[in-house]
């Protein structure tokens, strides 16, 4: 786009900026919104004393929304006009940025920023869900990652063809906005689940769950952020937290109800931790259960199981300014390992695949980061091994059914 003079230059900028402004006060934008202003409150009214407005979290969302599409929408004027950069169709959003702390064994702000290069069709991804969002929060609805997938592919199919777009959009914009996806009215479906010496008790719906009486399977941890703040808990007559990395070893644990034998809560998230799971055991172990408390995690002896410790240690690379508020850093490696399955004498193991061992020896060789940091000796004898272990191999070749997971796990915590 070219301009023969400066005058037309600064008038068609000018124009683009009233677009925008157009754009931010449109009622779409600014639905319900009742924000006052003292400037434009009767002069002739009698003065009343000074008082502070209260605004709630959804105000507070709105505004961040609204103040950062300005921003965008802005930075993309700017683009317009500039001839060199408008043709490249690609917008920059700066991100902070987190780095691994080998001193403080977790992921620390590194004081830059991180640029996230958008091409144009990402770029409107990010526009539209912020858009949805935005909907919500001023309505008050609470929906699922999922429903949000809908509800975007429904009315934009062109740029919301996969769920894996949705969570991307959903992402970055928590990260832009410095916020968790709780404050965004955004919920996961529900996928923990805990058993044991605990009570929940919800301070809003007056429900009340023990968790020590549940015949068959445990119960399951909600998948709202904020629902998992406003439960109280009481597990104050554990010894330990006992986190199991899936659902096979926790409904064996159930079976056997090891909280009888060793007072205990157990939790799995059923694979890779979700957020919402780690939100209740931060705060199952924050309030719920006495200083003396010690948290435990069992994963398998794979690559796989040593990233599910360490983000639940520390937290996660991924979205780090959202998750790292839920990080356990006091949380115990409680096994799969080598000296495990060396103890164990006859055990099923089973080859890498070939991604495993191309990340072990990744890892071995960059000498850095939170698995090397926490689990050298490991890697080094999964490397020259060549083998992984499930916690079900350290009983499976017993051909025993009665043999009590529950044990294994006495004397690893008791020791």
């Amino acid at each position: 786009m070219s301009f023969d003079s400066a005058r037309e230059r600064d008038a068609f900028e000018q124009s683009i900026n009233e677009d925008v402004g157009v754009f931010l006060e449109s009622p779409e934008m600014n639905e319900d919104i009742n924000y006052k202003n003292n400037e434009n409150d009767n002069e002739e009214s009698p003065r009343e004393e000074p008082h502070i407005d209260v605004v709630d979290e959804a105000d507070q969302v709105c505004f961040q929304i609204e103040r950062v599409i300005h921003r965008l929408m802005s930075s993309l004027a700017s683009e317009i006009c500039q001839d060199e950069a408008f043709p490249i169709e690609y917008y920059d959003i700066h991100l902070p940025s987190y780095e691994w702390c080998e001193n403080a064994k977790a992921f620390v702000e590194s004081g830059k920023t991180k640029s996230i290069r958008l091409n144009t069709i990402t770029f409107a991804r990010i526009i539209a869900m912020l858009n949805l969002i935005h909907t919500n929060v001023r309505q008050g609805k609470t929906v699922t990652q999922r429903e949000m997938y809908y509800c975007a592919s429904a009315k934009e199919p062109l740029l919301f063809s996969k769920v894996g777009h949705v969570l991307d959009s959903i992402k970055n914009i928590a990260s832009l906005l410095s916020i968790d996806r709780g404050a965004l009215n955004i919920t996961s479906t529900p996928k923990g689940l805990v058993a044991g010496l605990v009570t929940l008790h919800n301070d809003k719906t007056q429900t009340f769950v023990d968790c020590s009486i549940l015949e068959s399977a445990g119960f399951s941890i909600p998948g709202d952020l904020k629902q998992i703040e406003s439960l109280s808990i009481d597990a104050s007559s554990c010894d330990f937290i006992l986190i199991v990395e899936k659902d096979a070893v926790f409904n064996k644990l159930i079976q056997e109800r090891i909280w009888e034998r060793y007072p205990c809560v157990v939790v799995t998230a059923r694979g890779f931790p979700d957020l919402p799971t780690r939100a209740f055991l931060n705060r199952l172990a924050s309030t719920g259960v006495q200083d003396t408390c010690k948290i435990y995690i069992l994963v398998d002896w794979n690559p796989s199981g040593l990233w599910i410790f360490s983000t639940y240690v520390t937290g996660g690379a991924s979205n780090t300014n959202e998750s790292k508020r839920y990080a356990l850093p006091n949380a115990i490696f409680l096994g799969v390992s080598h000296e495990d399955i060396l103890a164990a004498g006859k055990v099923f193991t089973a080859k890498h695949t070939k991604r495993e061992a191309r990340d072990i020896a990744n890892i071995l060789r960059r000498k850095r980061g939170p698995l090397y940091s926490t689990f050298k000796t490991e890697l080094e004898q999964m490397h020259a091994l060549g083998r992984k272990c499930e916690i079900e191999g350290l009983y499976a070749s017993k051909n025993d059914d009665n043999y009590a997971l529950s044990e294994y796990i006495r004397d690893k915590a008791y020791k």
